[in-house]
């Protein structure tokens, strides 16, 4: 037999059981010792009886100065600088609903209507016309393919048959996906019509955020809503509804979610601060709200009135912010309506909402109700590679989104 590498090996665990073998055959053999010492009138003492246990001191890393404990601000419980006795019922972008757009539509008083606003509408035609269509697949493209960012995607599963092992893919990440399709064709919008209505003099907001306190039923509502590019004029919108519009939402009901209850996913929070936030402030020269622009960049799981719902608390949060702002912090029924328009993106998933608030008084049912014009989802294009390019793209009409 050849003398190589495997032959020479050890075996660890034959080598143990060997030694193991010899050493359980020792016997304990008598020195003497005690008895020696016995003779001298040494005494001898249980070790037991020598040594004490000592119960450890207990301490308190809450009570050790920093860096030594976890800093105030990180802590979730009343140790927090920002905790409160009175807690609150929070809506922000991980705000999932289960009756999705009924269920926010209840929330927030509001009325929907199918289609956009007919002074939308009027510009639609126009808007089309100044649309090129190779700078919109180029910046498709440019998001979703011939970006050069390569990370770790998350693990493929087939729900058929989940035991299936695939090899990991390396690619671009879904939020860096949307976001930068988002952003070049904000650019797009900015580029094609800067001489239409005085775009070219709008304020672009990168990562816009705003917070407003409302009652309800005995219950702070706290709605903490981001915008991903939030556009701003130096005039408001004119409203999407005629007085006579407005006045007739009083005959009008609002959709009925029972038996749930209008605080079903809404996640109880003492931290928080009590100041509302408005992101612009009123020195700015366009300090009205004109569009947002948001993203639904996760890669979790929402059925399309989720989305449909978040957005539309996006809307209700900047606007009521805004009213806030202007007609002051304990105002409940506007003087002149708030409107504001609002984009928000799938990937492939396009939706357009226009919102009208009409009142901050969503503790009572009746009465003047807000309103907002809901269209889409349009899908955008139906796949997109570097080998066959976009594939299905919109021709402007809804596709069935339901269950992207």
């Amino acid at each position: 037999m050849r003398l190589n590498v495997r032959l020479c090996r050890q075996h660890l665990g034959r080598m143990f059981k060997a030694k193991w073998r010899v050493q359980s055959q020792r016997q304990v053999i008598d020195i003497g010792i005690p008895s020696m010492l016995q003779e001298q009138n040494v005494p001898i003492l249980n070790a037991l009886d020598v040594v004490k246990e000592v119960d450890p001191e207990v301490i308190d890393k809450n009570n050790l100065p920093e860096p030594f404990c976890e800093p105030a601000r990180f802590r979730k419980n009343e140790n927090h600088p920002d905790w409160k006795e009175n807690s609150v019922l929070l809506i922000n972008r991980n705000t999932r609903l289960v009756e999705g757009e009924k269920h926010i539509l209840h929330l927030t008083k509001t009325i929907s209507y199918s289609g956009l606003p007919l002074d939308v509408k009027n510009m639609l035609p126009i808007a089309l016309e100044m649309t090129n269509n190779d700078l919109v697949q180029r910046s498709i493209m440019e998001a979703l393919v011939w970006d050069a960012t390569q990370v770790k995607l998350p693990e493929k599963i087939d729900r058929k048959n989940p035991g299936i092992v695939f090899l990991r893919e390396y690619g671009i990440p879904h939020a860096r996906k949307v976001t930068h399709l988002l952003y070049n064709l904000v650019y797009l919008c900015q580029l094609f019509y800067a001489k239409k209505n005085g775009l070219w003099t709008r304020t672009k907001v990168i990562d816009a955020f705003s917070k407003v306190f409302l009652e309800k039923e005995g219950k702070m509502l706290l709605f903490r809503m981001p915008s991903d590019v939030l556009t701003s004029a130096s005039r408001p919108l004119s409203p999407f509804a005629t007085k006579e519009q407005v006045e007739s939402t009083k005959d009008q009901a609002l959709p009925d979610i029972f038996p749930l209850h209008f605080s079903l996913d809404l996640q109880e929070h003492h931290i928080y601060t009590p100041e509302e936030i408005y992101p612009l402030a009123t020195s700015c020269l366009n300090c009205h709200f004109h569009t947002l622009h948001i993203t639904h960049n996760t890669i979790r799981y929402w059925h399309q009135p989720q989305k449909l719902a978040r957005a539309i608390a996006v809307c209700f949060t900047f606007a009521a912010a805004q009213a806030r702002q202007q007609f002051g912090p304990t105002v409940k029924e506007l003087t002149n309506p708030v409107c504001v328009q609002c984009a928000y993106l799938d990937g492939p998933v396009w939706g357009f909402l226009g919102y009208q608030l009409n009142t901050l008084n969503i503790n009572n049912p009746e009465g003047i109700k807000n309103q907002v014009w809901i269209d889409g989802p349009y899908n955008l294009y139906e796949s997109c590679d570097q080998a066959s390019g976009i594939q299905g793209e919109s021709t402007g009409k809804k596709e069935n989104c339901g269950t992207h």
